[in-house]
């Protein structure tokens, strides 16, 4: 357990090898190349984007952060929130 929370926050990857076993097409063959995901993930006050290829290479990352936009309220407000994750999304991927 020690080592898993010792991740925690800390860049992740999946080698090409821990992705050959995982990393499938829809009839079920294997890959073998690598593929590129997207990565998208939203937080209460942050919208961040990866884009990874499955042998661990970043090859971009936004974020864009919300904090000073809920900070007039002293705390996320929802509705606020879901609007600024809408506008930021596109220039984040980009």
């Amino acid at each position: 357990r020690a080592c898993a929370r010792a991740a925690v926050g800390r860049p992740k990857a999946v080698g090409w090898d821990g992705a050959r076993g995982l990393a499938r097409r829809a009839g079920g063959a294997p890959l073998r190349e690598p593929f590129t995901v997207l990565g998208i993930e939203t937080s209460c006050d942050d919208t961040g984007v990866a884009v990874v290829r499955s042998d661990g290479e970043i090859l971009g990352e936004a974020i864009a952060s919300q904090a000073e936009l809920h900070e007039a309220w002293g705390g996320v407000v929802p509705g606020i929130a879901r609007d600024a994750h809408r506008d930021a999304l596109g220039g984040a991927v980009e």
